[in-house]
């Protein structure tokens, strides 16, 4: 049984190895490796050596695989394939957003909005823990703790940075009973008691005419 520094060199050995059959030679495989050829012919020798077994007919012109040789060259190309699955799965992590992200937004916007956007964002991104906050109250990011807020209407000055993801049309309209009892016409809605969340205060529309009306 080898111990762990002679498994440490027979891996990399075996790697070299990888590169000679790969290659067809010891020069090519000392170009690709940024090796000199007879550090390259050393490496396989030396495995030679530890394991105690031919793996290479050399001859001037070509490399021939002994038996054993096609054995470990098969299980070299393995080692090679394992490494570099390794590598990239460390990588793919490191690169994959991860953690906690807490988002708030307007009750509004829950269930036809932001809910399918992050649950779709998590199916993505499996390590994601959202934290989600609905509140028609404008909460500080600080404050809440929290990464990302959603709003509507004009922002109050801040140093946050704020991006715009889409604009709202606010339409006003009132039940047929509504009119009929109050005797109101399509005109006139802009001055009746109004019903409208908080981010809708003093908001602005435009009457048939194409005049703007602000409302409170």
């Amino acid at each position: 049984m080898f111990i762990k520094n002679e498994q440490r060199r027979l891996a990399y050995q075996m790697l070299v190895f990888d590169e000679v059959i790969k290659r067809g030679s010891f020069t090519a495989a000392a170009e690709s490796l940024g090796h000199t050829k007879s550090a390259v012919s050393q490496y396989v020798s030396q495995l030679e050596g530890d394991l105690g077994v031919r793996l290479l007919n050399r001859s001037t012109r070509q490399l021939n695989l002994t038996v054993v040789g096609e054995q470990l060259a098969q299980r070299s190309e393995q080692l090679l394939d394992l490494l570099s699955t390794a590598v990239e799965e460390v990588r793919s992590q490191e690169q994959a957003p991860s953690g906690r992200i807490a988002i708030t937004a307007p009750h509004a916007f829950e269930s036809s909005l932001v809910t399918p956007i992050v649950a779709q964002l998590c199916q993505e991104y499996p390590k994601l823990v959202p934290e989600l906050n609905f509140s028609d109250e404008r909460l500080d990011l600080l404050q809440a703790n929290l990464d990302m807020a959603i709003s509507v209407g004009p922002q109050k000055d801040s140093a946050y940075h704020a991006i715009l993801i889409g604009r709202l049309d606010s339409i006003l309209v009132a039940s047929p009973t509504y009119l009929a009892k109050n005797r109101v016409n399509d005109r006139e809605l802009h001055l009746q008691n109004i019903v409208a969340l908080p981010w809708q205060q003093q908001a602005v529309l435009e009457n048939h005419q194409g005049k703007r009306i602000l409302f409170s």
